[in-house]
């Protein structure tokens, strides 16, 4: 478990050098402007009941087995098709969560939560020498799945 948690922060140190990538060859003219990113990180999954008690967890009183921090991932692909201006996909998965509970009397609850997603944006960069700055607007659509058993 030990070298499973090391694992998961030397990753998630690595990824901003991942996220770094941007073109893979100046020969390539279409990859020329393109970009790609891999983000990857601990998902937290919180649950509040609009019906009872605000209880910002996921986790139930009586839970035998839980994992409500996940890891997740975002994958991203760009094109700026003028110097200003481009298009990015983003495409996201934040694990899947799990919650095992007692109810007592031998009746055992097992939940199982999932969100994932896509989204398209626009893109605008202003260039300031070797960095530039940028501004993205746009839409995403995720889904919640959750499967009780």
């Amino acid at each position: 478990m030990m070298v499973a948690r090391w694992m998961t922060w030397l990753v998630l140190g690595a990824a901003p050098l991942a996220c770094a990538a941007q073109a893979l060859s100046d020969r390539v003219d279409i990859l020329k402007d393109s970009y790609f990113g891999l983000n990857v990180g601990k998902a937290n999954y919180k649950f509040r009941n609009p019906s009872g008690p605000t209880v910002d967890r996921f986790c139930n009183v009586g839970t035998v087995d839980c994992r409500k921090d996940p890891i997740g991932w975002k994958l991203t692909a760009g094109y700026m098709i003028w110097r200003f201006f481009g298009i990015e996909a983003t495409a996201f998965n934040m694990g899947q969560a799990h919650d095992k509970s007692d109810l007592g009397g031998g009746n055992v609850l097992e939940q199982k939560v999932q969100i994932r997603g896509f989204g398209l944006s626009a893109v605008g960069a202003i260039p300031l020498g070797p960095v530039s700055l940028n501004a993205r607007a746009g839409l995403a659509a995720s889904t919640l799945v959750r499967k009780d058993r």
